[in-house]
């Protein structure tokens, strides 16, 4: 549990850090995602919910950013609306990283609500291991 809450904590602070870096929103689901992101640490201000709202009305709230990075939980339905809002967002000229997405994937994380619950059930301790 250590490595994967190392490996998590370490893509999200990159996320956090490209973000901030070059000004991208992050688009996430729905209210739980966006405060788990927050509770790690995430900028209110970057993150996006894109529940409920058609592509286009996502849009006109991430035009003011240099891009988007679209963090939907990575089960089927996830991954159909990343799919789908990545390509309506590159057809109107939004530059998206998919790059983060697929790390934060790959550390077994289904659910972006989830990472309070991990958060919480990691010791501080393991920041220095």
């Amino acid at each position: 549990m250590a490595k994967r809450f190392r490996s998590l904590t370490r893509v999200l602070s990159e996320i956090e850090d490209f973000s901030e870096q070059n000004n991208y929103a992050i688009v996430v689901e729905g209210k739980r995602d966006k405060n788990a992101l927050i509770n790690f640490g995430i900028k209110e201000d970057k993150i996006i919910i894109g529940a409920y709202k058609n592509p286009g009305r996502i849009l006109d709230e991430i035009i003011n950013y240099n891009g988007a990075i679209f963090l939907y939980d990575f089960d089927r339905t996830g991954k159909q609306k990343t799919e789908h809002l990545s390509s309506v967002a590159y057809s109107a000229g939004v530059d998206v990283n998919s790059f983060y997405s697929s790390r934060l994937e790959c550390t077994g994380l289904v659910h972006i609500e989830e990472i309070s619950g991990l958060l919480e059930e990691e010791p501080k301790h393991a920041f220095y291991m």
